[in-house]
């Protein structure tokens, strides 16, 4: 691959105390986490040009081949003035702050699918997984399409992935440096109280005004979707009224008739 990164460039940005780089990782959330227990200086970044062994939500995993941006921050909440109180905008902030990158970048619009994917035209672009640690530490896992295609991937996948290569190919350097920006804008809002981010997210959602399924462990409701609450959690309208949902998978979404 000769999209190659500059980490000089990304040491002087954000989240460049610590930074590196792999050709090939098993998990680059692994490996950040590892810099938090050695002691690394942090705000810490560590971006594969594959990963091996990327996990996303439950057991399910991050299939990545060259050419796709994985990579992981790993953050001092408490340097950053994040409360606790305030982690689960993190994970929706993230997925913000990709979108901000791709419609910079690509000038494409993509559409948030809560709580954790980024669609472009209801393919996945990209996913985000939040890792919350001991001692104000987070992890912040990040998988994007960018200059990647699905010739070697499983059926299911070349199914439902879609890569910005299909949209003209910003370089993997350019994608990087907006959306590590756009990340340190979208998480000071969410540490400041401001609402920028959910609104944000309540305008990219892609399931307000459907009805979907949500499993959450063994519990599944069906509902119309009625957006994003101001602390990140799903609306459902059931039969039983509103009610906020703050974990669980979307199985399935159609439009409401």
């Amino acid at each position: 691959m000769n999209d190659r990164l500059d980490e000089a460039a990304l040491r002087s940005g954000p989240y460049g105390a610590t930074v590196e780089l792999h050709a090939s990782l098993g998990s680059t959330s692994d490996r950040a986490r590892q810099l938090i227990e050695q002691g690394a200086a942090l705000p810490a970044l560590v971006v594969a040009d594959q990963q091996t062994a990327g996990r996303g939500r439950g057991a399910n995993r991050w299939w990545s081949s060259p050419g796709a941006l994985t990579l992981s921050v790993a953050l001092d909440t408490e340097a950053l003035g994040l409360s606790r109180e305030r982690y689960g905008l993190v994970s929706i902030a993230t997925a913000v702050a990709v979108i901000d990158a791709v419609r910079e970048t690509a000038g494409v619009a993509a559409v948030l699918k809560w709580p954790n994917d980024v669609l472009i035209g209801g393919r996945k672009l990209a996913g985000v997984l939040v890792e919350s640690l001991s001692r104000e530490r987070l992890v912040i896992g990040v998988g994007l399409n960018v200059a990647n295609r699905f010739n070697s991937a499983p059926a299911e996948i070349r199914a439902r992935a879609v890569s910005l290569v299909e949209y003209g190919t910003p370089p993997r350097q350019a994608v990087l440096v907006a959306l590590l920006r756009a990340l340190d804008e979208r998480l000071a809002q969410i540490a400041a109280g401001d609402a920028s981010p959910i609104e944000a997210a309540r305008g990219a959602c892609v399931l307000t005004g459907k009805v979907v399924t949500l499993r959450d462990g063994e519990r599944v409701v069906t509902g119309e979707c009625r957006g994003i609450a101001d602390e990140g959690a799903l609306q459902l309208r059931t039969d039983s009224g509103i009610t906020s949902y703050y974990a669980g998978t979307i199985e399935h979404a159609v439009e409401n008739v």
